[in-house]
């Protein structure tokens, strides 16, 4: 039964083939935009997910109770929580200081192999060794226990280390920094996924700091404002627990700064708790539903009106034999396997869309929509309750049709029930359209 229905399927597709086009047309653009969608909403909510630790990993914020203060939250905090209170805390497994090299995250620094041949490098950071015990990091060359231990080391990312040193072994070779400092290369490590919030370039060791920039007191330093701060809780540690203690550390230097954790799983989306960019993303994925939606009801009434044309096929059918239940099948496996081909297309024409919707973005948000499995899989999922939703009612119209009149090719236009449904269906229809006219006039 299942092998005829998919003859008949790919024969019904040839022999019109304008309203097939037309058809499977309408669900591929639904598909893509949907997959497109829902690609970045699932980029967007996965940041730096990579990381093996990722749910234990909190970054130390500061709110500032201070009227003069306009942006109350911020993430730079002194480096002397990390050195001397955090250590002290028994819920904290791991504790990571950073600090920017220089400006380098506005304009960038000179690295250069022989003084000569320079190139500009943004995203540097001063980090502790125990960057690479609380961070997932894949290291290519070196080894991370003791990368970031010695002074005037420094480890690059694969992209930096293959402009510095092309087609070579980059471990144990000297860099230059603005021309001035040299650095030797204790590890190289591949580049980070592009929906990490850090991505550096290059790293240097926390204990390079005060030789390069000659500050001396930063660890004691309780007012000075300019650190990052990442810590690994233990398992099953309450973060709340930890704020109260780190807290009350702090109470007596500044009475009216409050340090907070803040899970690594937020950051992106919600750093500040300020859920602007949640809403927004909420929006899009109702969007995306929102045109699969008007898309399933355009192949729920382009089907339903295209029944007119097989009123003959369905009459010698029943004539000869052919229960309700039969054709109700047979339609059903025809609507599925076109959501599938459609589904297949949309995948393939959303991928090669992604440079346009990167421009859209402006930036260089996805490379491609094929490389998560869990995503494929969820697209698979909507795409057979799609193809299995919008075939329901076509099928039930079809296989419904009473022999004589189908042959005599005379279409039921007294069924109540059917003209209400497609009332319901055309209002459904307007109702999207009209939203999400207002909602991109008001964007």
């Amino acid at each position: 039964m299942i092998n005829q229905s998919i003859l008949l399927f790919f024969r019904n597709l040839t022999n019109n083939k304008l309203f097939s086009f037309i058809n499977i047309t309408n669900l591929i653009v639904g598909f893509a935009t949907f997959i497109l969608l829902s690609s970045y909403i699932n980029r967007e909510l996965s940041y730096d997910s990579h990381h093996e630790h990722y749910e234990r990993i909190y970054r130390l914020q500061l709110f500032m109770d201070q009227e003069e203060n306009i942006l109350k939250h911020t993430w730079s905090v002194t480096a002397a929580l990390g050195r001397q209170v955090l250590p002290g805390i028994p819920e904290i497994e791991k504790t990571v200081i950073m600090h920017d090299v220089g400006d380098n995250n506005k304009n960038g620094i000179f690295l250069s192999m022989d003084k000569k041949n320079q190139v500009l490098v943004r995203y540097g950071y001063y980090a502790d060794p125990s960057l690479f015990e609380v961070f997932s990091y894949r290291f290519i060359e070196g080894n991370p226990e003791d990368a970031l231990r010695n002074p005037f080391s420094i480890v690059l990312s694969h992209t930096v280390a293959d402009k510095l040193f092309p087609s070579e072994k980059t471990l144990g070779k000297q860099v230059y920094g603005e021309n001035k400092l040299a650095f030797t290369v204790t590890g190289v490590y591949e580049d980070l996924p592009q929906n990490s919030d850090m991505r550096p370039a290059y790293l240097l060791p926390m204990n390079t700091f005060t030789p390069v920039t000659g500050w001396v007191d930063y660890a004691e330093n309780f007012w000075a404002y300019s650190f990052y701060t990442f810590v690994l809780l233990r398992e099953n540690a309450d973060p709340d627990a930890v704020d109260k203690k780190i807290h009350d550390a702090l109470k007596d230097y500044r009475k009216e700064h409050h340090p907070y954790l803040r899970p690594l799983s937020k950051l992106h989306q919600n750093a500040y708790f300020q859920p602007d960019y949640m809403i927004a993303l909420g929006m899009f994925y109702l969007i995306a539903i929102l045109i699969l939606i008007l898309s399933a009801i355009n192949y729920i009434n382009l089907q339903t009106a295209n029944a007119t044309s097989r009123l003959r096929e369905i009459g010698i059918k029943k004539t000869v034999g052919f229960s309700k239940k039969s054709l109700w099948k047979q339609f059903m496996v025809e609507s599925v396997l076109t959501t599938l081909i459609a589904g297949l297309i949309g995948l393939l024409v959303a991928h090669s869309s992604l440079p346009v919707f990167n421009r859209l973005l402006g930036q260089q948000a996805m490379t491609s929509v094929l490389g998560n499995w869990r995503l494929l899989l969820v697209i698979l999922m909507v795409t057979l309750i799609t193809g299995f939703v919008s075939g329901l009612y076509p099928a039930y119209v079809i296989s419904a049709f009473n022999p004589v009149k189908a042959l005599k090719q005379k279409f039921i236009e007294d069924d109540s029930n059917g003209i209400s449904l497609k009332k319901v269906l055309v209002t459904a229809q307007f109702s999207i359209s009209i939203f999400l006219l207002v909602v991109g006039f008001i964007i």
